[in-house]
C-alpha cells in the first residue's frame, strides 16, 4: 500500500498494469485452489478497492497467466477490474505514447513503451534477458517490459535512426525492464527449486525537459 499513497500523492506519476495482479485459481486450473488465501470473486474486488485511490493515474491494464489463462469460457475478471475503474483493457500486450515536458517549440517531448506480460519459465537470468531483449523484434519503441518471471533487471542498447532529411544519423537509446514482483517466494518456487528474488520494483523516470530515460531500481 505505501506504493499506491506514493503514486497517489505523486502528481506526475503514471502506472502500467502488467498482469498477475489476482492469483484466480479454480478446481480446473492449474493452481491450487484451496491454497489461495480469497476466492476469485474476492479477489477482483478487493483490488478494486486497492487501485481505486489511483485509478486516475493507470494508463492501461494487462492480464497476466494467473488472472487471466487460469479462467474458463470467456471469463475475463481483469476486464472486469478495468471496467469497474474506467481505465483501458489491453489483451496481452499495449504500446503506449506519452508525452511529458514541452520543448522549445512547445511541443512536448514523445516517449513510448512496449509492455507485454511475459512467457518464459527459464531459470536462467541470460535467458530471461535474452526474451527481453526480444521485445525489439516486435515493435520500436524506448522503453520495453516484461513482468512474467518476476525478477527485476534493466538494461539499455543503442541503434542508429538515418534522418534522411538533415543528412545524418541519430543515435538512440531503449531500455529493457523486467518489472519484478510483490509475491515473497511460496510453495510453487520452493518445490522447484527457484532462487528467491528481490522484491523491487524498477521506476521508468521520463524527463520533460530534455529527451532522456532514467531507470532506477
Amino acid at each position: 500500500m505505501s506504493d499506491i499513497a506514493a503514486i497517489k500523492d505523486d502528481p506526475l506519476a503514471r502506472v502500467i498494469l502488467n498482469g498477475d495482479l489476482l492469483q484466480y485459481d479454480t478446481k480446473k486450473s492449474k493452481g491450487d485452489v484451496y491454497r489461495q488465501k480469497y476466492p476469485p470473486g474476492r479477489q477482483k474486488r478487493l483490488m478494486r478497492d486497492y487501485l481505486t485511490p489511483i485509478k486516475d493515474k493507470i494508463l492501461g491494464i494487462i492480464g497476466g497467466n494467473h488472472d487471466e489463462l487460469r479462467t474458463e469460457e470467456d471469463a475475463t475478471p481483469i476486464l472486469d477490474i478495468a471496467e469497474w475503474l474506467g481505465v483501458p483493457y489491453l489483451e496481452g500486450q499495449g504500446l503506449f505514447k506519452i508525452p511529458v515536458g514541452r520543448r522549445l517549440n512547445k511541443k512536448p517531448f514523445v516517449y513510448t513503451i512496449y509492455c507485454t506480460h511475459g512467457w518464459t519459465n527459464s531459470r536462467l537470468m541470460g535467458q530471461k534477458a535474452l526474451n527481453l531483449h526480444r521485445l525489439a523484434d516486435i515493435v520500436l519503441a524506448d522503453v520495453y517490459m516484461i513482468s512474467h518471471t518476476h525478477t527485476p533487471m534493466v538494461f539499455p542498447d543503442s541503434y542508429y535512426v538515418p534522418d534522411l532529411r538533415n543528412n545524418k544519423v541519430d543515435e538512440r537509446t531503449r531500455y529493457y525492464v523486467n518489472t519484478g514482483s510483490y509475491q515473497k517466494r511460496g510453495r510453487y518456487p520452493t518445490v522447484k527449486g527457484l532462487r528467491p528474488v528481490a522484491l523491487v520494483r524498477p521506476i521508468v523516470l521520463l524527463s520533460g525537459s530534455e529527451r532522456r530515460i532514467e531507470v532506477k531500481v
